[in-house]
């Protein structure tokens, strides 16, 4: 090297190398963080949207399963532990704790009710907690 200005462009260059390697060594690290809460959030959605699509499919004849005081009330047994299975021979598990409710929205209108219909799904196996909330509004002609 013929003076000192080789000797501080390969330092520089070492330190910038250093830098590089331990941002793509986090970068790593936090993509696989990612990817699994990405899929319990996936898994979770899936479970709530269940609940959903359930609530959708009740006629205007099923309207008392989402009155609070019917005997056949849909959410008196919640909250409900789900485990959901995974893998390619399902050996890996999730436990996922489903809270729904159901609340008739006070409305002026003669010919419709409405209720909202509140589904929440909660997976505490990682920090911070996954929590999914969905609403729908079903609605019954009188």
């Amino acid at each position: 090297m013929s003076d000192y200005t080789d000797i501080i462009y390969l330092s520089a260059a070492m330190i910038i190398f250093s830098m590089l390697t331990t941002n793509t060594a986090k970068s790593f690290m936090n993509t696989s963080d990612t990817v699994v809460r990405s899929d319990i959030e996936y898994r979770a959605i899936a479970i709530a949207q269940n609940e959903i699509d359930q609530v959708k499919l009740l006629s205007r004849d099923s309207e008392q399963v989402l009155k609070a005081g019917s005997n056949s009330y849909k959410y008196t047994n919640y909250p409900r532990t789900i485990i959901e299975s995974y893998g390619s021979s399902d050996q890996y598990n999730d436990q996922f704790t489903m809270e729904a409710t159901s609340e008739l929205i006070k409305e002026n209108d003669l010919l419709v009710n409405r209720y909202l219909i509140t589904v929440k799904v909660i997976n505490k196996s990682i920090s911070p907690n996954v929590q999914v909330e969905l609403k729908y509004i079903k609605a019954f002609e009188k």
